[in-house]
């Protein structure tokens, strides 16, 4: 399924990608994360709360950021188990600035599950998925201080 959406932030580029690449500011703006934990340079353990409807688990995996070009782009890789399924998403961030001092944050990705939550349909899991999106970069947009 694919996720995207773009987020205006009331910053300049680097001060940006100072806030969404610290894990700190991350473990504060992911929906449902009980535990964030550093594995490497820009490699992270992941344990978060998830569901959708009836159908809710804890998901445990990992969080890459990968192809980095500060303050412009870069690629996040998301992988994560629980007894009710698996899911897997991969996704390019970028920061554009705007002419008014601002910045566009873009998100345009594709995501997998499977298992037992899968029988929810992809419909309904991706809307989830979106949602999930969407407040993870309002959270960040409350983090930002320019």
């Amino acid at each position: 399924m694919k996720l995207e959406g773009q987020y205006i932030f009331d910053a300049p580029p680097e001060i940006v990608w100072k806030t969404i690449t610290d894990p700190n500011v991350i473990s504060q703006c992911i929906p449902g994360l009980e535990k964030l934990v550093p594995r490497g340079e820009d490699s992270y353990e992941a344990v978060v709360k998830a569901g959708v409807g009836t159908m809710k688990g804890t998901f445990t995996g990992k969080v890459v950021m990968t192809e980095k070009q500060p303050p412009k782009q870069y690629k996040l890789i998301i992988e994560g188990k629980s007894t009710i399924g698996f899911g897997r998403g991969e996704g390019l961030i970028t920061l554009d600035a705007q002419s008014d001092g601002k910045t566009l944050v873009s998100c345009v990705g594709e995501a997998q599950v499977g298992g037992t939550i899968a029988l929810v349909g992809q419909r309904v899991i991706g809307a989830a998925a979106q949602m999930m999106l969407n407040q993870f970069f309002e959270a960040m947009r409350d983090q930002i201080k320019p």
